[in-house]
This record gives C-alpha cells, structure tokens and sequence, in this order.
C-alpha cells in the first residue's frame, strides 16, 4: 500500500511539473533567423566586401596555373631537359604560394565568419532573453532540437520582427 502511494505521489508530482513546464516554454527557428534577420545579411555582405580582393587574386594565382601547366604540356615534346625542369620548379613554386594563400585565405574568412556570428547570436540571445520575459517564458529551446512542438509554442517570428526593428535603429 505505502509503495502504491509513493508512485502515485510520485506521477502526480511528475505530472504536475510537466504541466506547468509544458506552458512555459517556446522555440526558435535559428536557421530562419539567421536567413531572416537584417544583420546575417549585412554581416554576408560585408565579408564578401571584405574578402573580395583577397579572392579575385586567388583566381588569378589560379588561372595562372592552369596557363603555366598548359605551357609545360605543351612545350614537353620539343623542350630541352633543363627548360622543363625550370617550367616545373617554377610550377611548383607558384603551386605552393597558391596553396599558402589559398589556405591563409579561408583562414581569415573563418576567423572573420566566426567573430562576427558570435556577436549576431549572443545578440539573438538577448533579442531571445528579452522577450521570453516579455512572455513570462522559463525555457526557449532551439527548434531543431526538439522532436515536437506547436506552432503556437514558435517565437521565430518576434525574434526576426525585433531584429528587424534593430536593424532601423
């Protein structure tokens, strides 16, 4: 009998608190706000500003090899061995500089990418914070993470509209 009792105080309590957690809390669709919102915009754009220079070159270096490799292809058949060997250390030389710039490249979109995303997300966080308080909210969970929840539950939308307030601020 008392082993009855404590499972059932125990389902009513377990019960009890998921009903009054179930209300509490919502999601946020964080791919559509970083599709939706002004600023991933701005920061897109203006990395692609930033690093255009950068990349332009980096075709360059490249079309450079394709015309260099062309060139010893070419001239194989009829060059002597000591002008092939030249065409192929040069090749290499140029390879391995488009390499190392090729590399420092993305490394700088990378650092650039991530320093500035962390900045949007911890104000998403915020933006998040601040209007689960609005709506007396004790959890906002990513969607993505959750197997199930109702579109009423779905706070995507505020957090794009106050991001988009932001923006003309």
């Amino acid at each position: 009998m008392a082993i009855k009792k404590c499972v059932l105080s125990a389902a009513l309590l377990v019960s009890f608190a998921s009903a009054s957690f179930a209300g509490s809390v919502a999601t946020v669709d964080m791919q559509a706000v970083f599709k939706g919102a002004p600023q991933a915009k701005q920061i897109e754009a203006q990395l692609k500003k930033q690093f255009q220079s950068r990349q332009e070159k980096l075709i360059k270096m490249q079309d450079a090899l394709k015309k260099d490799q062309k060139e010893i292809k070419k001239n194989k058949p009829t060059a002597t061995k000591e002008h092939l060997e030249m065409l192929n250390k040069n090749f290499v030389q140029d390879l391995q500089a488009f390499q190392k710039e090729q590399t420092d490249y993305k490394k700088a979109v990378y650092d650039s990418q991530t320093e500035a995303m962390k900045k949007f997300t911890d104000h998403v966080s915020s933006v998040v914070g601040d209007i689960a308080k609005k709506k007396h909210l004790d959890a906002v969970f990513p969607k993505r993470v959750l197997l199930y929840s109702g579109p009423d539950l779905d706070l995507t939308d505020f957090v794009i509209a106050v991001l988009e307030k932001d923006k003309k601020a």
